[in-house]
């Protein structure tokens, strides 16, 4: 999750500057696929679809959701 991986930079002696889970699209897509349709691999239709809604990962750069399928931490160690 966000706020564990945050917890481990700061365990680290990170300063944490920013963090925001990432791909909101392929968590959708793995939800509606995995756990919904019971697909136990990804088909090439879905693959396919993918290509066409992946225009909307645009959107993370505007908004941040609070969720998706990665995390992404940055954080700096304080100079001492």
């Amino acid at each position: 999750t966000e706020a564990s991986l945050v917890g481990l930079f700061r365990e680290a002696g990170f300063v944490v500057e920013t963090s925001r889970y990432f791909n909101w699209v392929g968590a959708v897509g793995w939800y509606l696929f995995g756990r919904i349709l019971k697909r136990p691999h990804i088909t090439k239709v879905a693959t396919k679809g993918f290509g066409l809604v992946s225009r909307l990962r645009t959107l993370e750069e505007r908004f941040h959701f609070s969720f998706g399928l990665s995390v992404i931490v940055v954080g700096r160690r304080p100079v001492e």
